[in-house]
């Protein structure tokens, strides 16, 4: 719970911070543009590297072959993490 929280008070105080660096109404306008930036920047990486066919088809190969259905990501983390 703790760790969520402390994530969470990130943006506020991010903020804060420049509101009281440039001025309220510049400070949240800047911090707005910030956080529209991101959300732009993180669409298009999700339109980018999402495609649900080419998943869909992968995850049915596994199920088909008795394997849990996994990322390539989630593989080679494993493969390195074995004792």
């Amino acid at each position: 719970m703790t760790e969520q929280v402390e994530r969470t008070e990130v943006l506020p105080a991010l903020a804060g911070r420049l509101a009281t660096a440039r001025g309220p109404l510049d400070g949240l306008r800047t911090a707005w543009l910030l956080l529209s930036a991101l959300l732009i920047v993180a669409g298009l990486l999700t339109i980018a590297f999402i495609r649900p066919a080419r998943d869909a088809t992968r995850v049915e190969a596994r199920l088909a072959a008795g394997r849990a259905p996994r990322s390539r990501w989630s593989e080679e983390v494993s493969a390195r993490w074995t004792l």
